[in-house]
């Protein structure tokens, strides 16, 4: 199966898991903290992924949950980062290629 991006991602949620999908943008903004820092920089996105993956490794179940959600959240295309599709799917694409070769 399959289809264009927004439809596929729209897949991963069904109505009643809307809220996990803002609750992820949450705990990336909590993370993120938009320091004015600039999104599309390589080098940035390689340290933020290492430092999410790092954390998933956190004692506190809390923090390792909200790290969780926000690698997923990047993971995903970072929504609330870009201002097309493409630019989202282009960002989904980086994040997981990044977390793969960071080791996640």
């Amino acid at each position: 199966d399959s289809d264009n991006f927004l439809n596929e991602l729209a897949e991963l949620y069904s109505y009643s898991e809307e809220a996990d999908f803002q609750a992820n943008l949450h705990c990336f903004e909590n993370d993120f903290k938009f320091q004015g820092l600039a999104v599309t920089d390589q080098l940035w996105k390689r340290n933020y992924v290492q430092s999410l993956l790092d954390r998933l490794e956190l004692s506190d179940r809390g923090q390792r949950m909200s790290v969780a959600r926000a690698l997923l959240y990047v993971m995903q295309g970072a929504f609330g980062l870009v201002t097309s599709v493409r630019e989202l799917s282009q960002n989904a694409r980086e994040f997981c290629f990044l977390v793969y070769a960071n080791g996640g």
